[in-house]
């Protein structure tokens, strides 16, 4: 019998002046991810994943928590936070410029495919 292999339906990408890389793509099943604005004076940190049916994807900024992060581990508490887009299947991706704890603006965007 053949083993049929489904992709996750979340897609996240970061563009490099060039072209978009995939950074992470995200199932029903898997713990959300997260990425942090660092404004001066201000930081946001959103995180996104997709929802337990795979129906949807959402993107979330954070109101009030903490992050930390550790190598390739990291860890989000959030108090409250604001969805600033779900997407479906077929929806537009939702794209913003994000600016990194190192300094370089960086556009990144989400899709559910």
């Amino acid at each position: 019998m053949r083993e049929i292999i489904k992709m996750a339906p979340l897609l996240f990408e970061m563009y490099d002046g060039k072209s978009w890389i995939e950074a992470a793509r995200l199932g029903p099943r898997d713990r959300p991810g997260s990425i942090s604005d660092n404004q001066p004076g201000k930081r946001d940190v959103y995180y996104f994943g997709c929802s337990s049916d795979g129906s949807h994807s959402t993107v979330t900024r954070s109101e009030a928590g903490i992050d930390a992060e550790k190598g390739n581990i990291r860890e989000v508490y959030s108090i409250d936070g604001t969805v600033v887009a779900v997407l479906r299947k077929g929806n537009p991706p939702y794209e913003m410029t994000i600016t990194t704890p190192k300094g370089p603006k960086t556009k990144v965007r989400f899709s559910h495919i």
